[in-house]
């Protein structure tokens, strides 16, 4: 068993596919194959179930796939040191992003690390906040930046920025003659809101749900970015 060996096995775990796994690690399918077959021939047990849509995890790769992760984290980690020792800081970092801090926050972070550390790349992910805690949770990634406090007590976390959430409507009556809204006024018009797993929508309804108002909540419409919510409003 050899770290090649262990790579491309969490490349195919990760992306559910021996291509997209070969994509990802700059390497031929037959190759991808054949490093999957020498570890599946050494542990003695299918590693991955395959079908036409997708390779999934048997349950002795589901097994597996936590002892992989943890060999090939503390090589990571070695590697880290000793590059960070001789002063030098390269290789790739995954990072998962929700759609506030992947659009506002994250392309000026990348561009000053950049300059510190111009021989890392970045393999940039756009989720949603429940995904990226996933992701990181599996491994998949290995930094995430959410809009919101993370659930899960195995993760670190650390505050980097605050915003608000606000109101936006048409410039038309009745709105035009506001300088704010309450909740319960609000609750009587159409919302247009972030999909399921949004951390702005979570927010938003934890507001609610603490003011009691929540039973009368009913959005129009869930869409997928913050850009598309203003373009619909734009339109009344």
């Amino acid at each position: 068993m050899d770290f090649k060996q262990l790579d491309t096995f969490l490349a195919v775990a990760r992306t559910g596919s021996f291509s997209k796994a070969a994509e990802r690690l700059f390497l031929t399918q037959p190759s991808v194959s054949s490093h999957i077959a020498q570890l599946e021939e050494e542990l003695g047990t299918p590693l991955f179930e395959r079908n036409n849509r997708r390779t999934d995890l048997t349950v002795a790769g589901r097994i597996f796939y936590a002892s992989a992760l943890e060999m090939v984290n503390q090589r990571d980690s070695t590697l880290l040191k000793l590059r960070d020792y001789r002063g030098k800081i390269d290789g790739m970092i995954e990072i998962g992003a929700s759609n506030i801090p992947d659009q506002y926050l994250l392309p000026r972070y990348v561009m000053s690390f950049h300059r510190l550390y111009p021989g890392v790349t970045y393999q940039l992910h756009h989720m949603s906040s429940r995904e990226v805690e996933e992701a990181l949770l599996q491994g998949a990634i290995d930094l995430g930046m959410v809009g919101i406090e993370p659930t899960q007590p195995q993760l670190a976390r650390h505050k980097i920025a605050e915003d608000e959430l606000v109101a936006i409507t048409p410039a038309i009556p009745p709105f035009t003659e506001m300088s704010d809204i309450g909740i319960d006024e609000l609750l009587r018009h159409d919302l247009l809101l972030r999909r399921d797993g949004s951390a702005s929508r979570q927010v938003f309804e934890q507001a609610l749900k603490k003011s009691g108002l929540n039973a009368a909540y009913r959005p129009r419409a869930y869409l997928e970015n913050n850009d598309l919510i203003m373009l619909y409003v734009q339109q009344g």
